[in-house]
């Protein structure tokens, strides 16, 4: 289980997740959400989730298989080596685009919601350019 944030931490996640979220930007978002992990050494995406549906946010956060990208893992700043079987997919456009982009991949939200404990950020494998990966998200 994810630690969760306390009511001081969680009300500082509040106040930056709320600095950013309106830009209805993926990388500013999940920018943010890394200095967080840093800053914090926890990350509960499971809260964040909640606080974003809570603020009516365009904002939704989603746990992909990292199956799906063999060239990545999943991790986060806070969690050491720890590798994580979802990557954290943010989706900046609105309820309308996440409704499809959980039935492109069969899943619904409180499937996405137990996935996200178990969410990390991509990252390269050692020794691996992902550049060059024709199948990588990133291309």
């Amino acid at each position: 289980m994810t630690e969760a944030f306390t009511p001081k931490e969680r009300s500082a996640v509040e106040s930056i997740i709320g600095n950013v979220e309106g830009a209805r930007n993926a990388m500013v978002f999940s920018q943010t959400l890394l200095k967080i992990s840093k800053d914090f050494r926890k990350l509960n995406l499971q809260e964040i989730e909640e606080l974003l549906r809570k603020r009516k946010s365009g904002t939704y956060l989603f746990g992909l298989p990292v199956s799906t990208v063999p060239e990545c893992d999943a991790m986060w700043p806070h969690a050491g080596k720890t590798t994580f079987p979802y990557y954290l997919w943010v989706e900046v456009n609105g309820e309308r685009k996440a409704r499809e982009l959980m039935e492109d991949n069969s899943i619904d939200s409180s499937i996405n919601f137990e996935r996200l404990p178990h969410t990390g950020m991509l990252t390269p494998k050692p020794n691996r350019d992902i550049s060059q990966t024709v199948a990588s998200p990133f291309n």
